[in-house]
């Protein structure tokens, strides 16, 4: 998985790879996330990990 992270003033940071990836997830400051129902392409939800921004910081 790759991230692409946006800092608070909207300007792109540095990508951060933490494993070999097939899908790329970015977020921006007005991205609005929601519950996804009868997904057609099942995926292992414990694959997933959110960071907010201060923890990339620290």
């Amino acid at each position: 998985m790759e991230m692409l992270l946006i800092d608070e003033k909207v300007q792109n940071k540095a990508v951060f790879r933490v494993a070999d990836h097939t899908v790329t997830v970015s977020f921006s400051w007005n991205s609005e996330l929601s519950v996804l129902r009868d997904c057609p392409i099942p995926f292992d939800e414990d694959s997933f990990r959110f960071h907010s921004y201060e923890e990339f910081q620290a």
